[in-house]
């Protein structure tokens, strides 16, 4: 999909997912919040990234941006792209 992105970081272990759902509506906006979705996304990724690095511990950490939620399913089109095969769970606010 053009407008999603994906950050990696890590190695070994086990991978943590967050999926960063965006997108706004004509004339609405930000109506279901997704704004928050996608920043809380973010943040969770950032702060598991600083652990492992912190600590030194094994494992890996993978944001997914995933637009186009309200009109088409973005995490379904992702999904049935192979986005998610090595993530071994998937959190969301």
């Amino acid at each position: 999909m053009p407008t999603a992105f994906e950050a990696k970081y890590g190695r070994g272990g086990r991978c943590a997912n967050f999926s960063a759902e965006y997108d706004a509506l004509p004339q609405i906006g930000h109506a279901c919040g997704h704004n928050l979705i996608a920043i809380t996304a973010i943040a969770s990724y950032l702060a598991l990234s600083h652990v492992l690095q912190r600590f030194s511990l094994p494992g890996r950490v993978h944001l997914l941006g995933t637009p186009a939620e309200e009109d088409g399913g973005g995490k379904v089109i992702l999904l049935e792209r192979g986005a998610y095969e090595k993530a071994d769970m998937s959190l969301m606010m």
